[in-house]
């Protein structure tokens, strides 16, 4: 996310937080595919699907450093929730044990919303949740809501879990939390 700061202007607020989980680790030593190092080499549907709900007439760019700063232009910022790779069985998801580490890994989520390089809107700011299971345990962890640094709370509720029936990040549902106008 660090680098990702330097593609927003000092006077642009953020509109638009996506809250996420650090991507699945790799069991044979292959990089981890963290969504600001590795967008452009994502096929998935996830990068795809956040992509389509800020530019859904346009693919892609080949270039990463297009992509993320048209995003960041857009006022989107991801923030990962948990600080590391895991792995991210459904089963695992949905224990207690996973409850316990997202309410755990609080303090570093908030060191991420509590940045001074991160301008937030006063009126304007839509959070989502990429992840159903990480977006339920999330709601838990924070019952009385998101605080931001400009002093809003954003209450964290079902609705705001960006998935389709595959559990899928969806670009539509994404569209809908943020109240993003189709193109």
């Amino acid at each position: 996310m660090g680098e990702n700061l330097k593609r927003f202007k000092k006077d642009k607020p953020i509109k638009y937080l996506l809250l996420a989980e650090a991507p699945p680790w790799t069991e044979h030593g292959e990089e981890v595919r963290y969504f600001y190092s590795t967008f452009h080499t994502l096929k998935g549907s996830w990068c795809k699907s956040i992509w389509s709900a800020f530019c859904p007439s346009e693919k892609p760019p080949d270039v990463i450093e297009i992509a993320l700063t048209k995003l960041a232009e857009q006022g989107f910022l991801l923030i990962d929730t948990l600080p590391f790779a895991m792995d991210y069985s459904k089963v695992r998801r949905k224990t207690g044990l996973y409850r316990k580490l997202v309410k755990a890994c609080l303090p570093f989520l908030m060191s991420k919303i509590n940045n001074s390089k991160i301008l937030f809107g006063i009126n304007d700011v839509k959070v989502a949740l990429a992840f159903c299971l990480h977006g339920e345990a999330v709601i838990k962890a924070l019952p009385d809501g998101l605080l931001l640094p400009n002093k809003k709370v954003i209450k964290l509720n079902e609705n705001l879990i960006a998935t389709n029936r595959s559990h899928f990040t969806d670009s539509k549902k994404l569209m809908g939390i943020f109240g993003i106008k189709d193109i």
